[in-house]
């Protein structure tokens, strides 16, 4: 682990967290965001809003934590770890993005899913994962249909516009996981 030293103004020298810490703080303090975005973004497309400590807690833990477990997937392929230790690790990361599909977020966990693969599986060939992109986009499109059961016209478009960039971040991040392995030094 390399660490690098920097000059404070005072002139003294400090050493700074590696880059693999920076990359996991950085997905941490971003999944805690995007699970306060998410909960505002539940009351939203909700038709009877009601707040819970317990049920804010959970969706704001749960992101947090998928967070940070790609953070810390993308980290050990930035450092080489080697392919087996690569492994470990980026399972455990999509294993701990799947409470993001529990719930009413189930609806979306295919496209979570198969989103996730067609932006990360770069190896595959482009007619698969434009297949399997297909799949995402009309799971997402299917959601309009669900949201306006309960909403209005107005709120189900507000909806489903804020819902798009929502769970395209988490397929961002969940694809980083994805993607082919890099070599070990």
């Amino acid at each position: 682990m390399s660490v690098e030293t920097v000059t404070i103004p005072a002139g003294r020298a400090v050493s700074a967290p590696p880059e693999s810490l920076r990359i996991v703080g950085w997905f941490l303090a971003g999944g805690l965001l995007w699970g306060v975005v998410a909960r505002a973004w539940m009351r939203l497309v909700s038709a009877d809003p009601e707040f819970t400590w317990s049920g804010t807690s959970f969706i704001v833990v749960a992101f947090t934590i998928a967070g940070t477990a790609q953070g810390v997937a993308w980290a050990v392929r930035q450092r080489g770890w080697p392919r087996w230790a690569q492994a470990i690790v980026r399972a455990l990361a999509l294993v701990l993005v799947l409470p993001l599909g529990s719930g009413a977020g189930s609806a979306m966990l295919p496209a979570i899913v198969t989103g996730s693969l067609a932006a990360g599986c770069t190896g595959w060939p482009r007619w698969l994962r434009l297949a399997v992109a297909t799949v995402a986009v009309v799971n997402t499109l299917a959601m309009i249909p669900l949201l306006h059961q309960d909403l209005s016209w107005i709120r189900t478009i507000v909806g489903w516009l804020t819902m798009v960039p929502l769970y395209a971040v988490i397929v961002a991040a969940v694809s980083l996981t994805l993607r082919p392995y890099r070599p070990s030094s």
